[in-house]
């Protein structure tokens, strides 16, 4: 088994384990994230799309053995020939027949059409991996903006008691005639302040709980574990860290076997002015077989070459149509080798830059 395969058979794996949707919470972030793993939509989707392309594969492959076809026939033919003495004549025929066809030579439209399907299962493979990396990631920042939201509420609602008690001395104070009323609207304008920030900060809470469950499946725990430190292996600088992502980023590998697909698929439909060879054998018995009188049995064995001269320009317009295509895929490679160091880059900055907590972040 190839390692691509190997991995699709772990992939596979894991899809299958039963999801955990309905059992407790666990506290861990590792748990979190494969939870999310293995019951999120869009990586469940990729999976499938895996699978689908390992068959299409198959699909292709079948071309290469022979065809069998069983037929049966029942009918009646009335012919008249004209000559100078008019004849008629009426056959009533039955039988049945066994046709094998076998493929000998098409131009290697089958061969380029496999390798192409090959480059499409490697390119939904690497997907696969992309999604899991990007469900993975979203899920630590989930996992982190609940624990901290959680944390930002308790020190909102503290503030808020703290002041509402200062308030209510204050007021005491002043209705007793001993505090001054510009202490009073100081007061007031201070709990205003920490009702508001309080609302804040709940709405804040509300929305990264929502994110998490749209994420893993499921609310989070009421008391999560404390992640461990997320900074240990880190690259040793930003040109290593955007090196990486070159070498080892999944978008990259796709958009470069999606090229390749498509290469392949020009080549493909460059077989479309070849001729095709196949080979048959004919065999079947009836009564008057083939409308032939008194016929019962027919063996035919044939080696037919089918060559189209002309399409109505249809083949040359998909050579020019699949040019254009590898042209884009060849854009999107490129565009993808921009990207990911860009975004390497910016986490890597990101990483080693003392974050500002106060905010969620955005998903």
């Amino acid at each position: 088994m190839t390692p691509t395969y190997r991995c699709v058979a772990l992939a596979a794996l894991l899809a299958c384990m039963p999801v955990l949707a309905q059992t407790p919470a666990n506290d861990s972030l590792a748990d979190a994230t494969r939870r999310a793993i293995e019951s999120n939509p869009e990586v469940t989707a990729r999976l499938n799309s895996v699978r689908a392309s390992i068959d299409a594969i198959d699909v292709a492959r079948g071309g290469r053995l022979p065809k069998v076809d069983a037929e049966a026939t029942t009918g009646r033919t009335d012919d008249r020939i004209s000559t100078r003495t008019p004849q008629s004549a009426s056959l009533d025929r039955n039988g049945v027949a066994l046709t094998i066809t076998q493929l000998l030579w098409d131009g290697n439209s089958l061969s380029q059409q496999i390798s192409r399907l090959d480059h499409d299962r490697q390119a939904r493979w690497f997907e696969l991996l992309d999604t899991t990396e990007q469900t993975a990631l979203e899920v630590v920042r989930a996992y982190i903006d609940v624990m901290r939201m959680r944390k930002l509420v308790d020190l909102a609602e503290d503030s808020y008691v703290q002041h509402k008690y200062v308030f209510q001395q204050i007021q005491s104070r002043v209705r007793a005639g001993v505090g001054r009323g510009v202490d009073l609207e100081q007061a007031g304008a201070r709990l205003a302040l920490s009702e508001s920030n309080l609302t804040t900060e709940t709405a804040n809470l509300h929305d990264v709980v929502a994110r998490y469950m749209r994420l893993v499946g499921e609310a989070p725990s009421p008391r999560p574990g404390r992640p461990a430190a997320l900074g240990s292996g880190l690259p040793a600088s930003g040109p290593q860290a955007m090196m990486m992502a070159l070498r080892n980023n999944p978008a990259i590998s796709a958009t470069i076997a999606t090229l390749r697909s498509a290469r392949a698929q020009g080549k493909e439909r460059e077989s479309a002015f070849l001729p095709r060879v196949e080979a048959k054998v004919r065999a079947g018995s009836g009564r008057n077989f083939d409308g032939v009188p008194d016929q019962k049995h027919d063996v035919n064995a044939e080696i037919t070459l089918n060559w189209n001269l002309f399409n109505g320009g249809s083949d040359q317009a998909r050579v020019r149509q699949q040019a254009h295509l590898m042209n884009q895929a060849t854009d999107l490679r490129d565009k993808a080798c921009r990207d990911a160091p860009q975004t390497a880059a910016i986490a890597f900055n990101d990483a080693a830059t003392p974050t500002d907590w106060s905010t969620p972040s955005s998903s």
